[in-house]
């Protein structure tokens, strides 16, 4: 504010100047080169004054930027911090479910292969099986989705890309990789920025998501053939 009212002051003071010396000229047409010398510095002044302004002008524009970037990045770091104690909750208070369901499904595998008991309760069994064995499957590829977007999230928000971006560059092999790393400033910068500690946990969050939807796919077609 101090430095905004210094420069209106310059700007006033130097209007001031300029008006004086068109009053100058207007009395007389005498010695104009030199009453022109004089309008120069005042008129040299106040664009002087405008430009320091316009520099205010983009000086403030850019630290707003970098102020609501920074908000940004904050909020997407306490939305995620909020999320993944939820995420850890959830699995946590799971794993008693999961305990009991890994119970029923021993006790069921073996009911099916009871030979003492009729071929009806012995599929009705196996059905039994199946059906908690893949919903434990489908709420491991839960987990793991859940874990690997909410770093994604984060991550874009950190870096400023677009969460597909990042996710298609991940999933690539080593030579895809390099070539977009070499072709694609944006990118080569991120990877430089978030470094192999960084990249290499989002490489494994991305792994678990991938492995937990082929088990998934795998353990349904195993058991099509079961029944």
């Amino acid at each position: 504010m101090e430095q905004m009212r210094f420069l209106l002051d310059k700007i006033r003071q130097n209007a001031i100047d300029f008006m004086n010396a068109l009053k100058d000229l207007k009395e007389s047409f005498k010695g104009l080169e030199e009453r022109l010398d004089k309008i120069n510095p005042a008129l040299n002044k106040i664009l002087e004054v405008f430009k320091n302004v316009s520099v205010i002008g983009l000086w403030i524009k850019y630290t707003k930027k970098v102020i609501e970037l920074f908000e940004k990045k904050t909020e997407a770091a306490k939305r995620y911090t909020e999320q993944i104690d939820i995420l850890n909750d959830a699995e946590t208070n799971y794993m008693n479910i999961r305990a009991e369901n890994l119970r029923q499904i021993a006790e069921l595998e073996a009911r099916a292969q009871d030979r003492t008991l009729s071929a009806k309760a012995r599929q009705q069994a196996l059905k039994q099986a199946i059906a908690i064995s893949e919903q434990e499957l489908k709420k491991t590829k839960e987990f793991a989705d859940n874990r690997f977007n909410l770093e994604l999230k984060l991550t874009a928000a950190k870096y400023g890309l677009k969460q597909k971006e990042i996710k298609d560059f991940i999933a690539m092999d080593d030579e895809q990789a390099g070539h977009v790393i070499l072709t694609n400033k944006k990118m080569a910068d991120f990877r430089n920025k978030i470094g192999d500690e960084g990249y290499k946990n989002l490489e494994e969050l991305y792994s678990k998501s991938i492995e937990a939807d082929t088990r998934v796919f795998n353990e349904q077609k195993r058991n099509i053939s079961r029944l």
